[in-house]
């Protein structure tokens, strides 16, 4: 089953995906972990790092996808975003 979560804490947005797929071993969450939080990608994988180093670049180091798993239980993806209010204008 999947599971979509969207919290708001202080002006910052969480939507969380969940699963309860076998998820992935420790070593390749790992693996993931890093290229995420690498400046460069020389892998071959890009959609995930591509959307996280958008984020990044945009909103600062604070914003982006963060993967947590537990092998044979779940996986959560929380992307990060500032929670910008549109203000009230006239236009």
């Amino acid at each position: 089953m999947i599971r979509i979560k969207v919290l708001v804490v202080k002006e910052v947005l969480h939507l969380l995906i969940e699963d309860d797929g076998i998820g992935f071993t420790s070593e390749r969450l790992q693996e993931v972990q890093k290229l995420l939080s690498s400046e460069y990608n020389d892998t071959d994988h890009i959609g995930i790092y591509n959307v996280h180093r958008r984020l990044v670049l945009q909103y600062g180091k604070l914003y982006g996808i963060n993967i947590t798993s537990v092998y044979q239980k779940r996986t959560t993806v929380t992307i990060t975003l500032p929670l910008r209010l549109k203000e009230d204008t006239n236009d």
